[in-house]
């Protein structure tokens, strides 16, 4: 019942993509109070079908964060950064990597960083989440992105536009994403803070 109700609120008819943003921030929270009230002994077994691949309504939680956290009104883009903090979205980055990284990165990781430096600061947090709770998958994951953007940009349209924002998104891919460091005895890979204003 509980995953049908998140569902049901993540519709694209209650939650738009567009519209309201105190109705989105409300939404937001709604949905994130129903999942806190998930037991943590069942909180696995709560986003994974019986076959390992991600629950329906977290597949769809996932791509509606994704969108509010690439939100260009602040306060939307704040609530949904802010569950990047709870315990779920912690164990979905652990458990669920396939299903999170191939949405939250493009999301995240913007060819234009947020006007908002509060918002720049969380989206660094999130992505420290991402990195800390499955290093592995993050780190391929933006290998993957990064190797896509280049593809992208000696095949893609000759279009101007299209060029610089390619080349846009993977300067902005490597200013926030992890740069290699000689690390003794583990290859880690450190977020760099966003620069401040």
């Amino acid at each position: 019942l509980l995953a049908s109700t998140i569902r049901a609120l993540l519709h694209k008819d209650i939650l738009p993509a567009v519209g309201s943003t105190g109705k989105q921030v409300l939404l937001l929270h709604e949905v994130d109070t129903y999942i806190g009230l998930i037991p943590e002994e069942q909180s696995l077994d709560f986003i994974r079908e019986a076959d390992g691949t991600a629950a329906a309504w977290c597949v769809d939680w996932i791509r509606v964060l994704a969108r509010c956290m690439s939100s260009e009104h602040s306060a939307v883009a704040e609530r949904a950064l802010q569950v990047s903090k709870t315990p779920m979205f912690a164990l979905m980055a652990t458990h669920l990597p396939s299903a999170m990284l191939p949405v939250m990165l493009p999301a995240l990781v913007r060819s234009e960083p947020s006007w908002n430096p509060t918002v720049r600061k969380m989206t660094y947090l999130a992505l420290q989440t991402l990195s800390k709770c499955n290093h592995e998958a993050f780190v391929q994951a933006c290998n993957d992105r990064s190797s896509m953007t280049s593809r992208q940009a000696t095949t893609g349209s000759e279009d101007g536009v299209n060029k610089l924002k390619i080349e846009g998104a993977k300067k902005g891919l490597f200013q926030i994403l992890p740069k290699p460091t000689a690390a003794a005895g583990g290859s880690s890979l450190p977020l760099n803070p966003p620069p401040e204003d």
